[in-house]
């Protein structure tokens, strides 16, 4: 009688599990070839990796789930469903009136679609000038030699760079996102209001989860390096002005 050892079973679920991931990799390559362009292979896979992992707390299995929910995760930041600017995401993928996990994720995925079509605009228009506006700010320092940072002073920089994200928002949500996006940012030893600044302009732009998203490696290496806060700052904006161009190209 044939008999499969332990091993050998493990090497088969090994090889099916890349097959998997090797799949969604084309997915991300033919689907969203600006995020390939920019992010690579190697850093995708990463973004695979954390996918499937939370995935699970929503029982999405499926080849198509695992589709619909990476393609949440680039569009929205790969914590998205932790993040308070998208509490709607998170309601619909623990909807129970439900049954279905691939339904839920179905839903939120087409709710996203309609969001994105009112933040993004007709071919990107509202993101493209919200990037140039970021692009002017690290170069000017602006609106961070005009104001002191508080909430309402950043809330009206957020309404004349991206009016069309932040009116999607509740103001106790994006209140929220700022004050976590500034107990994060002081985690790391930043203190300065322009590291406040930057800080929170990533979350919002990014997800609440930035400085820990595959996305954005660059992110948590700047963070982690062992310098000055200064110069640190100085590092970040020239990332984000980077970034900013890699889009915009």
């Amino acid at each position: 009688m044939l008999s499969i050892r332990k091993e050998q079973i493990q090497v088969l679920k090994q090889d099916a599990l890349k097959k998997f991931e090797n799949n969604l990799l084309d997915h991300i390559k033919k689907y969203f070839p600006n995020h390939w362009r920019i992010f690579g292979k190697q850093q995708l896979r990463e973004v695979i990796v954390l996918a499937m992992e939370r995935a699970k707390a929503y029982n999405l299995e499926t080849e198509k789930d695992m589709y619909l929910f990476i393609g949440m995760m680039l569009y929205l930041g790969s914590f998205f469903d932790e993040d308070p600017m998208f509490s709607w995401v998170r309601g619909k993928l623990q909807d129970r009136s439900i049954e279905k996990p691939s339904q839920r994720i179905e839903i939120a995925y087409d709710t996203m679609l309609e969001y994105l079509d009112r933040v993004f605009g007709n071919q990107n228009h509202y993101l493209i000038k919200a990037l140039k506006r970021i692009s002017e700010e690290v170069t000017n320092n602006s609106f961070i030699d005009r104001h002191a940072l508080d909430n309402e002073q950043f809330i009206s920089m957020l309404r004349f760079i991206y009016p069309e994200k932040l009116q999607e928002i509740s103001s106790e949500d994006i209140k929220y996102m700022l004050e976590l996006a500034v107990m994060q940012i002081r985690s790391y030893g930043l203190q300065s209001n322009e590291a406040l600044f930057w800080g929170s302009l990533m979350s919002f732009f990014l997800g609440c989860g930035y400085y820990k998203d595959p996305q954005f490696n660059w992110i948590n290496e700047i963070l982690t390096k062992k310098m000055d806060s200064k110069n640190r700052i100085v590092l970040l904006k020239q990332g984000i002005e980077d970034h900013v161009q890699q889009w915009l190209t």
